[in-house]
């Protein structure tokens, strides 16, 4: 799974839960919550 704004409190939150269900996290600071709802709703 591709997360990008992970600059973000929410971006951070969002890494903290996939790694705790082992997901695969590569993390992008930078770019919106748009690509973050997106990356989720497809990965």
């Amino acid at each position: 799974m591709i997360v990008k704004g992970t600059g973000s409190p929410v971006g951070l939150l969002i890494i903290q839960l996939a790694k705790r269900l082992d997901a695969h996290v590569i993390e992008i600071a930078s770019d919106r919550y748009a690509n973050l709802i997106a990356t989720l709703g497809v990965g």
